[in-house]
């Protein structure tokens, strides 16, 4: 539990800076250096003992480091959408195969996600300056944290009934609800600190609780495939990189969309 804390109290610092800078370029920066370690992870759940090069990943990275950047919106976020969907269905048949062209398509998961956050923040950042108080990136990452948070508090002190017991032996439907219930609240108080549309915040948080824990749910599958309890040991009491960022990779290029679409920077 300590160990779970400091870890939270020394990263959340750090990430929200790079959320809330104007320049989408400490997120890609970020989105690259976790979506590597991820993939590196991914990788060992399929049985390969090194590490090795993301080709299909990097190939991804520069593309979207290079236009997406530069001409950032829907249609760029929407196909990172489609991108993060195809590496998720090869994961699931990378580490049941071990078959390495499987896991070079499955980095798609690992770092589509993360770079569809990049490019949001790029639709948004502003002309001049150095900071983005009101970036859209917090209403994406913070509810989830706090969904999360919930669910971990709620469903160890209250939690009976399990939710998934043959993926998650620990996971309980009052730590799902709780999760639900942080993520909407989180999101609509992260949504009024920013200025976004009520309907459009708390649909935001709908999509974090549902799309997190269905993206939390599925990496639990895989390492329980795998015969792991953890993907790493990065980051103490955590686990690793995956462990933190499995809710993130579905819900992020979902939310992304969203907000592309429904409360462009035309709209703030």
């Amino acid at each position: 539990m300590k160990a779970r804390v400091l870890t939270a109290l020394i990263l959340i610092p750090v990430v929200l800076v790079i959320l809330m800078s104007a320049s989408p370029l400490p997120v890609l920066g970020l989105a690259a250096l976790m979506g590597g370690v991820a993939y590196s992870e991914l990788a060992q759940l399929g049985g390969v003992g090194h590490n090795p090069f993301p080709l299909v990943g990097c190939a991804l990275l520069l593309a979207v480091a290079s236009y997406g950047m530069a001409a950032p919106g829907l249609a760029v976020i929407g196909s990172l959408l489609g991108l993060t969907l195809i590496g998720l269905v090869f994961s699931q048949l990378w580490v049941r195969t071990g078959t390495r062209l499987l896991l070079e398509v499955s980095s798609l998961w690992c770092i589509a996600p993360l770079l569809s956050l990049a490019v949001l923040q790029a639709l948004y950042a502003p002309a001049h300056g150095f900071w983005l108080p009101g970036s859209p990136l917090l209403l994406i990452v913070v509810p989830l944290w706090l969904g999360d948070s919930l669910a971990y508090f709620v469903g160890k002190r209250i939690g009976k009934r399990l939710l998934a017991p043959k993926i998650s032996p620990k996971k309980t439907v009052e730590g799902a609800l709780a999760n639900l219930a942080g993520c909407i609240g989180g999101a609509i108080v992260i949504g009024q600190a920013i200025s976004a549309p009520l309907w459009v915040a708390g649909i935001c948080g709908v999509m974090a609780g549902v799309f997190g824990q269905i993206g939390d749910l599925f990496e639990s599958g895989l390492k329980r495939s795998a015969g792991l309890k953890d993907t790493g040991n990065l980051l103490p009491g955590h686990g690793g990189v995956l462990d933190r960022i499995d809710s993130l990779l579905l819900a992020a290029p979902a939310q992304a969309v969203l907000l592309a679409l429904a409360w462009p920077p035309h709209l703030r």
